[in-house]
């Protein structure tokens, strides 16, 4: 993970002309780490003989609440990031959706960090105050909610998130399971078929059957 977070410190100085220190180069490092021990950790591992686990579907946000499901896509030929955001009242109900891409290379963490913090601006810029956010990286979602500091990228992307959520009480930031995170998965990975940054106040067709399976 060192040596592939110093390659990394290498282009973005050749390429991009930014210069990293070594302590944001050690952080990558760890953060890359912790979500491959993560991903691999026996839990996760489907074994024939196990008991199958039990999905947990969509559920709707608390009475007064909106949720604001969100998820990454990584598009590494284009080196692009795409992001998704499907807004949902307490009965389920369709509200709004969102897209947006942007011409960066990110690691799976910091592209989910940047999901989250595009669609806590988006949520905010409409206006709402009661707001459930959840997205499937449990590691994000445990970073925002804790207040160790990461020089890395990616901390300084958690470290915005945290700014903005500081001014809303009553935004909050949940894991869920990918299960269950059906609609904004499929909105990321349609992300760059539509402009840089897209609102739909229908709801778009590549989401169109898991929204109705999920009210049924």
């Amino acid at each position: 993970m060192i040596s592939w977070s110093l390659w990394r410190k290498r282009n973005l100085q050749l390429w991009e002309q930014k210069t990293e220190s070594m302590t944001q180069v050690i952080g990558r490092a760890n953060g890359t780490l912790q979500a491959w021990q993560q991903a691999r950790q026996p839990a996760d591992i489907a074994h024939p003989r196990q008991q199958q686990v039990q999905v947990t579907p969509w559920q709707p946000p608390p009475l007064n609440f909106v949720k604001c499901n969100l998820d990454a896509a990584i598009f590494a030929h284009e080196q692009r990031i795409g992001m998704g955001a499907c807004l949902r009242d307490e009965k389920g109900s369709f509200i709004l959706a969102m897209t947006a891409h942007e011409d960066v290379v990110m690691t799976a963490q910091e592209a989910e960090a940047w999901s989250l913090y595009q669609g806590i601006q988006w949520v905010a810029s409409l206006g709402y105050n009661k707001v459930v956010f959840e997205l499937d990286c449990k590691i994000v979602v445990d970073d925002v909610n804790k207040m160790s500091i990461n020089q890395s990228e990616y901390g300084s992307i958690i470290q915005n998130c945290r700014t903005l959520l500081h001014h809303y009480n009553d935004f909050i930031v949940v894991f869920t399971r990918r299960q269950a995170n059906g609609s904004a998965h499929a909105l990321a990975r349609a992300a760059l078929s539509h402009a840089y940054r897209n609102t739909f106040n229908v709801i778009p067709h590549c989401i169109a059957t898991i929204i109705m399976n999920e009210m049924t």
